[in-house]
């Protein structure tokens, strides 16, 4: 792996998520806790854990910044949407917070996405968009790693670095040994 300090991380990272441009942003799920995965391009099934196939894109994203969807109506969901129950649900009478966990009773954050990932994956336990609903259209990215990935139907994606010594979020190839694209503290990039 090469780590460099660069303070020309717009040009690598332009350079680097190129390849996402035309296809669709296809496949989220959250995982590792706090990580969310976006995949794009064509979906492929691959040996997952315990046996069971799992999905993935032909490029990901995992996530692990600051984030949000933007819609053409305004704030679809965002990091944050994790930490609060499904709407509705804190209404019941039985809602008690001391027993609700967003990974299994759900969150306010899936509920979100699902307006815009409607069909459920199964083996990978995630959601996906319809076919050619979200295409990238363009990125920009910015000097301290923030990331705007522009959508077809006015929808963006927005990853903003809120923490100086973190990871912030990397690109991959799933199932593949390409070294990881990896954005972190203080404009350090491995790759």
């Amino acid at each position: 792996m090469k780590t460099i300090k660069t303070s020309n991380a717009v040009e690598i990272i332009r350079r680097k998520l190129a390849v996402i441009v035309g296809l669709p942003l296809s496949l989220t799920r959250q995982t590792g806790g706090s990580i969310r995965v976006i995949h794009f391009g064509k979906i492929v099934h691959v040996p997952g854990r315990f046996r069971r196939l799992g999905s993935v894109g032909e490029y990901a994203i995992h996530v692990q910044c600051a984030w949000r969807i933007e819609g053409p109506h305004g704030l679809v969901t965002g990091d944050g949407d994790r930490w609060h129950p499904r709407s509705g649900d804190e209404a019941r009478p039985d809602f008690k917070w001391e027993d609700w966990n967003a990974d299994t009773n759900g969150c306010l954050q899936d509920e979100r996405l699902a307006l815009l990932f409607p069909k459920s994956d199964f083996d990978s336990g995630g959601l996906m968009s319809e076919p050619d609903s979200l295409i990238v259209q363009e990125f920009d990215a910015d000097q301290f790693g923030g990331l705007t990935i522009h959508l077809s139907g006015g929808y963006r994606v927005v990853l903003f670095p809120s923490e100086t010594e973190a990871e912030h979020w990397r690109f991959l190839v799933p199932n593949s040994d390409v070294p990881h694209f990896v954005v972190r503290d203080n404009l350090v990039i491995d790759f």
